[in-house]
């Protein structure tokens, strides 16, 4: 990304810890190569690897030093550590990870959870979990085929939406009907089987994750009050009053409920019979898959 000038909001990839001196507690000197440890001795570049290199310090240095018995393996009289060729490039997304601005951080939290949603869609529904054919040629034209499929569907839902605010609701089936069915169904079967589902399913897990363990409870209970409305109006009036009752103890949380509020609560705008086949994943993948 950074040969594209492209600037990710995404967090670097926490190192795996597996040493009682891992990697990070090691400085890397990209000017002269080198490797430093924690007290200060050199690690030189030796022998390749598939993605990166070896760095071994001296067995001397390592006799002397008091964190030897920490920092080596057993058997081992010199430190061994592999750097990737790219090490440079993560250090420096972790720093700018740290630097992140107000709006960064709310561009993440914004994206991280409607993201979730469509890799979850695109591996349940579309067999994207696992590739069908090997090859990373192969493996591309599944992707870009599962993002047709997905963002047809997309279109076919926005497309029900507008008719449905627009039309009498008796002619939306015959409309966007991508293959006329051998039988005539109802909507609510054709769209609970053809149509992608809201992110109500995971902004809920994400929702639970800022309320903390004791308060989970609690604001599982408000929520379900908005979803339990008649209409829209009385779901965004609703959903407001929680928002502004939840924010002088749970600010965040308050404020995932106002950024949330258009995408989780826009099935509220079908007729009340339609609405349980477009809120919920677990209905809609068994209809799916059946």
């Amino acid at each position: 990304m950074e040969e594209r000038n492209i600037h990710a909001v995404i967090p670097a990839k926490a190192e795996p810890i597996r040493s009682p001196v891992p990697l990070r507690r090691f400085r890397y000197d990209a000017q002269n190569d080198i490797l430093k440890c924690p007290r200060g001795k050199v690690l030189r570049p030796q022998r390749l690897t598939k993605h990166g290199r070896f760095f071994c310090s001296k067995a001397k240095d390592c006799s002397r030093c008091s964190m030897a018995n920490l920092c080596l393996s057993a058997g081992r009289r010199n430190k061994a550590v592999v750097v990737s060729d790219h090490h440079p490039a993560l250090l420096r997304a972790r720093r700018r990870r740290e630097n992140w601005s107000a709006e960064d951080r709310q561009l993440y939290r914004r994206h991280r959870w409607r993201s979730e949603g469509y890799h979850g869609e695109a591996k349940t529904w579309h067999e994207l979990a696992r590739a069908i054919r090997r090859g990373l040629q192969n493996m591309r034209i599944q992707a870009f085929l599962t993002a047709a499929a997905v963002n047809l569907k997309r279109l076919a839902f926005a497309l029900l939406r507008f008719l449905t605010l627009s039309s009498p609701l008796s002619y939306c089936p015959t409309i966007i009907a991508i293959s006329p069915p051998p039988d005539p169904r109802p909507l609510s079967a054709f769209g609970s089987k053809w149509f992608f589902n809201g992110p109500r399913v995971h902004f809920m897990r994400n929702a639970l994750a800022h309320a903390g363990k004791s308060g989970r409870r609690v604001v599982s209970a408000f929520i379900a009050t908005a979803f339990a409305q008649d209409d829209a109006e009385a779901a965004t009036a609703q959903w407001r009053k929680i928002a502004d009752q939840l924010r002088p103890k749970l600010p965040k949380l308050a404020g995932f409920l106002d950024e949330a509020e258009t995408d989780v609560l826009a099935y509220m705008s079908f007729p009340p019979q339609h609405r349980t086949k477009l809120h919920s994943t677990d209905e809609m993948d068994k209809r799916f898959f059946s």
